[in-house]
């Protein structure tokens, strides 16, 4: 029988639609005015960088430029941090209280329930550098398309282990993807969802995938596959049409050229780490690239800053970097980067300017795709860049597979 339980919120999508079985409370983001104004204070008095041949370059190719870096600073000197805040506060959020391998842990969460006895759940899980601002986007859209009757989903947008307003991961454990994936299980069962369909992209898209191994996830929806069964130079790029070998062609380049970053943080994360948490130029030159060059087009630069300032102020990127060792450090293996779906259905949405743009035929060779599109437009922050698109996909997806 599914009971409603309502926690108060201004914001019509607040409803739970079955009575939760773990400790839920409503959230608001409230960061300390002290948080705040040291953060300014570390900007303001930071130096202006130095010029060298590498960042006086035009086209990024070194990371980004002493123009660009220049010019977000002195954005961010004039950021308010409390619009953001605004816009957090405007959508339901709560935090669950679980238990994993002997750890306490909070999950934060966004969400829109549904009234529509019919809907679906869906649990959409963001990577790095990105943050659960990316869906924001996606949360605006359906808001403003449906009313609480009429939505056909219960969206679930958590923050994973390590980010944003959940938990960090523990002291004396191993944490890893996979044990993430666990607590978002637990987190949906734990609302009442005895079924629900995984989606993510980056980081979210393995977490999506160890979800698609629990009984209860019916379907994933990807925005990018991890664990390729084949590399680009194993590729027939003969087979492929122009789009798919363009693809392939970027695939290669960004495993040569763009995934230092990586290696980095699967092999030296405590180093990094450390460089990263001790200043917020430090973080806004090592996030601000990623966002330049994985995007179709550039985000606002307001965009930019907020999720910035969401790592910084919450003081998470040493806390985040975690998932590398499972998925590109020593420990490493093929059942960590690409476990096993058996037969759970699969989508894929490719956007052409993913840093990994893996064409649906090679991505088949490792899941069962039963659904695939293809975007001309669009990069790796799908939801943030593309939303309508987005959602288009995930709902004709969840309309195939969804009985």
């Amino acid at each position: 029988m599914t009971t409603e339980t309502t926690i108060p919120s201004p914001n019509p999508f607040h409803t739970f639609p079955h009575t939760p079985t773990i400790p839920i409370s409503p959230f608001k983001v409230d960061i300390p005015q002290t948080d705040i104004d040291d953060l300014k204070r570390r900007i303001n008095d930071a130096p202006k960088p130095r010029q060298t041949f590498e960042n006086s370059t035009t086209d990024e190719d070194l990371g980004v430029t002493r123009e660009w870096l220049t010019h977000a600073v002195d954005e961010w000197k004039r950021f308010d941090w409390r619009e953001t805040e605004a816009e957090f506060n405007s959508f339901p959020q709560f935090t669950a209280a679980l238990q994993h391998k002997s750890h306490d842990f909070t999950i934060h969460f966004l969400a829109l329930f549904s009234k529509n006895p019919k809907a679906v759940p869906i649990v959409f899980s963001h990577g790095w550098p990105g943050s659960v601002i990316e869906f924001l986007p996606l949360l605006h859209h359906l808001s403003a398309t449906y009313t609480p009757e009429t939505l056909p989903v219960h969206v679930v947008v958590p923050s994973l282990v390590g980010y944003g307003f959940s938990s960090p991961p523990p002291l004396d454990a191993d944490f890893a993807t996979k044990d993430n994936a666990d607590l978002f299980d637990a987190l949906m069962r734990g609302l009442g969802f005895e079924q629900y369909i995984a989606q993510g992209g980056d980081v979210g898209s393995l977490v999506s995938r160890w979800l698609g191994t629990k009984p209860g996830c019916k379907a994933v929806h990807l925005n990018m596959i991890s664990g390729a069964a084949q590399t680009p130079d194993q590729v027939d790029k003969s087979s492929l049409d122009e789009f798919d070998r363009e693809c392939v062609e970027r695939w290669d380049y960004f495993i040569k050229w763009e995934f230092a970053y990586k290696h980095e943080h699967a092999t030296k994360s405590a180093t990094i780490g450390f460089v990263l948490e001790s200043s917020p130029i430090a973080l806004l030159s090592w996030i601000g690239e990623k966002f330049l060059v994985w995007s179709d087009t550039d985000p606002a630069l307001s965009t930019i800053l907020a999720n910035v300032s969401l790592y910084w102020l919450r003081n998470t990127i040493s806390t985040g970097l975690y998932h590398y060792r499972s998925s590109a450090g020593k420990r490493t293996t093929p059942e960590l980067t690409s476990p096993d779906l058996g037969d759970t259905p699969v989508g894929y949405s490719l956007f052409k300017k993913e840093i990994a743009p893996i064409p649906g035929k090679i991505a088949g060779q490792s899941v069962k795709l039963a659904w695939y599109r293809r975007h001309e437009r669009g990069g790796h922050f799908a939801a943030l860049e593309q939303p309508e698109v987005f959602w288009e996909d995930v709902w004709d997806f969840t309309q195939q597979v969804w009985a």
